[in-house]
């Protein structure tokens, strides 16, 4: 599964509070993501309390748009791929356990979690070959096509205080 979204966390939480995103089946198996400061913290679940937790440090800003892309690739013989991307760009790639697909399902999905802001979000059924990444980014970033956050002129343009004033 990979999934792309558009996040403005409001303010810092330095603990664990509700998940970004989770995708867990009816037994516990799954993967899930949460904002804890400025960080992002993901964690694969097998159902039995041995969960893997994986902190991918100083990726968050406060304030700011940032559209945040996972990709979790599960792959024969534990060679499983779980890369982060920020605005197009990697920041982070490992291997990392992937749950038993047959475990999740039903899948019970959750997203947006979060103290603050965001816009569309993607779930893709298939993996995205991480050179396909960027070019996600750029298309849904273009004003022109976009499903993006607004761009930061407009919010100078059309935001409430100057719509009072005239």
């Amino acid at each position: 599964y990979p999934i792309c979204l558009f996040i403005r966390p409001e303010g810092i939480v330095d603990r664990i509070s509700d998940p970004l995103f989770i995708f867990r089946g009816k037994e516990g198996h799954g993967v899930a993501a949460y904002v804890v400061g400025r960080h992002l913290l993901f964690k694969t679940m097998n159902g039995k309390g041995k969960d893997v937790e994986v902190l991918i440090e100083n990726i968050i800003d406060t304030r700011r748009w940032r559209w945040l892309c996972v990709t979790h690739v599960s792959r024969a013989l534990w060679r499983s791929k779980l890369s982060v991307f920020v605005d197009g760009q990697p920041v982070f790639s490992k291997r990392q356990s992937y749950p038993i697909t047959a475990s999740m399902v039903p899948v019970n999905a959750y997203i947006g979690g979060f103290q603050g802001q965001m816009g569309p979000s993607m779930v893709f059924n298939t993996a995205i070959p991480d050179h396909q990444v960027k070019q996600l980014f750029q298309l849904t970033s273009n004003p022109r096509f976009s499903v993006g956050p607004p761009p930061e002129h407009w919010k100078r343009t059309f935001s409430p205080a100057a719509a009072s004033s005239s």
